[in-house]
């Protein structure tokens, strides 16, 4: 059998203290290491998780906020569209307004020129005709009874014209 001398019993017995120191002082503050290591990788995780949900988070508040924005620059444009094509129409019917009522007076005025037109050319042909008639006729008559037999004259030409 196997004899037991005393080296191999100091043999043993230092390597049961080589491995108790060691595991004292070599393990032990590895292994705190190596638990300190993944308690800090852990919490960046966590920390890294929390920013990626912070992230996304701003990112659909400022994707809302950019739709929300466009939305209302779109309505504004829309209503500055509709205000400029309101102060087009008004402008529109006003200058026709005005067109219409220079049109109005310039007919007016045509009209009342013509009809002062007529009625010179009516007293001059008056005077005229009842000129030629006096000469023709050799008589006399007051200027008032040459009016009427003329506007006679004249208003039965008119109804035989028309």
């Amino acid at each position: 059998m196997l004899e037991l001398n005393s080296g191999i019993v100091w043999t043993v017995i230092n390597l049961i203290i080589l491995v108790v120191l060691m595991r004292i002082f070599l393990f032990k503050p590895i292994q705190k290491v190596i638990d300190e290591r993944k308690k800090m990788i852990s919490e960046q995780i966590d920390s890294a998780k929390d920013r990626e949900e912070s992230a996304a988070k701003k990112l659909e508040e400022a994707e809302a906020y950019l739709q929300a924005s466009g939305d209302n620059a779109r309505k504004q444009a829309e209503a500055i569209l509709k205000e400029a094509e309101m102060k087009n129409q008004k402008l529109i019917a006003q200058a026709k307004s005005e067109a219409d009522g220079i049109l109005a007076d310039s007919r007016k005025q045509a009209q009342k020129e013509r009809d002062q037109m007529l009625e010179e050319s009516r007293k001059e042909i008056t005077g005229l005709t009842l000129s030629a008639a006096k000469k023709l006729a050799g008589i006399y008559v007051n200027p008032e009874e040459e009016e009427h037999l003329f506007d006679q004259l004249l208003n039965k030409a008119g109804e035989a014209n028309e």
